[in-house]
């Protein structure tokens, strides 16, 4: 029950307790019944459906953090790198502002903030700045780091106004820095010919052949295990992949989807002459479900670590093929520029790639641009005007009268 208190200034406090037991002033007022009648109004308010603490908002962004961070549901290499995140860039910056101070312009800000932070130097540009006479190379965060951070930053306030902590998201739909166009590199049939000429191993031409024969992801090709290679129908059905960060095969690729991709028989027979003894269990832990056969490209054991590979395997190949600079994900690139090159539609590449966003395929777009020769075929009228014979002009007229070729 609502209850006043007289202060030494004369005047009536109204005092109640809100739903959650907390005591609360309703105000001070001259009159002792006014006072009252305030602290009842809101006890009774703060007891209905949908009302909130009002200080809930006053906690700081770091004491929201910590309650928030628990309850997202998110992959381990993703919550790696977000905790990097939180704790290099959000934590110094907002731990200690209240979430209720944070306004539009203070976003804004900090986006101008982000992009000028350097990136850390490598050692090899540390050394040349020892040099007096150097002009040092400073790097700072890409316009795709810039939005990562601050759309982590921006999901965890769309979080408070979902816990209605907040009444709406103050840094919503900020412009951000936009990514340069993507650089991706295809390469060319020859090029993969000359890069498969020169792999040493077996296992190490499958892992190539298979990335750019199927467009599959790295870890959606460590993972793939025998079961899912269809020989009959000449499909792979991409379903497990191994989480390096997790150190355990997911029963999902990226996105979440099962996909289906064709089976080239130039692939499967590079599959074929990987010497690996067929196996019931891949010897790996399965986050789900049980394992129904071996993999592909892993023997039991350590699973083939990335970075090693491409230390050891792809860049020494590369450079003896004489291939410029090429990652192992633009085989991926590879595989969608030849299937839209041969006339397969972005959406359907878009499927096979496993897009869960039709945007995401849309930097293939150019790819299929018709070439310039079938443009101007396309409009050639057949007949041109210099071909056709004009007379004189008719006495008493200007204008020329075409006169129809013999």
């Amino acid at each position: 029950m609502a209850w006043t208190k007289k202060l030494p200034s004369g005047k009536y406090q109204g005092l109640y307790r809100d739903g959650g037991g907390k005591e609360r002033s309703a105000g001070t007022f001259p009159h002792k019944r006014a006072a009252q009648n305030a602290a009842s109004a809101k006890e009774e308010a703060s007891r209905t459906a949908g009302w909130r603490d009002p200080d809930a908002a006053r906690r700081t962004w770091g004491e929201w953090c910590h309650e928030w961070w628990p309850t997202r549901k998110i992959e381990a290499s993703t919550a790696a790198n977000e905790l990097s995140m939180r704790d290099q860039h959000l934590f110094p910056k907002w731990a200690d502002v209240p979430l209720c101070d944070i306004t539009r312009q203070d976003g804004r800000k900090w986006i101008a903030e982000l992009s000028k932070i350097e990136v850390k130097p490598s050692k090899a540009e540390l050394k040349r700045r020892e040099s007096s006479d150097y002009k040092p190379v400073v790097r700072t965060l890409a316009a795709a780091s810039v939005q990562r951070i601050f759309g982590l930053f921006s999901a965890s306030l769309m979080a408070a106004v979902d816990a209605e902590v907040l009444p709406a998201n103050p840094v919503y739909r900020l412009k951000l820095p936009q990514r340069p166009p993507a650089q991706e590199r295809y390469l060319t049939k020859d090029e993969y010919q000359a890069l498969d000429a020169v792999l040493d191993t077996k296992v190490d031409a499958a892992i190539v052949g298979l990335l750019v024969g199927t467009g599959l992801r790295w870890g959606e090709a460590m993972g793939l295990h025998a079961h899912r290679v269809d020989r009959e129908r000449r499909m792979i059905h991409i379903v497990e992949t191994y989480d390096y960060e997790a150190g355990m095969i997911k029963p999902y690729p990226k996105g979440k989807r099962a996909r289906s991709v064709p089976l080239p028989d130039w692939v499967a027979q590079l599959l074929d002459e990987v010497d690996i003894t067929p196996a019931t269990s891949c010897g790996h832990d399965h986050r789900v479900g049980r394992c129904r056969s071996g993999l592909v490209l892993n023997a039991q054991g350590t699973m083939i670590d990335a970075d090693n590979w491409r230390k050891r395997v792809w860049i020494p190949a590369l450079e003896i093929a004489g291939i410029d600079h090429t990652r192992p994900h633009d085989l991926r690139h590879t595989y969608a520029s030849w299937l839209i090159q041969s006339g397969v539609s972005i959406k359907e590449v878009g499927r096979l790639l496993g897009h869960a966003s039709p945007v995401t395929t849309e930097r293939y777009a150019h790819l299929a641009e018709i070439p310039a020769e079938q443009v101007t075929e396309a409009l050639n009228l057949g007949v041109r005007t210099a071909n056709v014979p004009q007379s004189v002009a008719l006495p008493g007229y200007t204008a020329l009268r075409a006169v129809p070729s013999q």
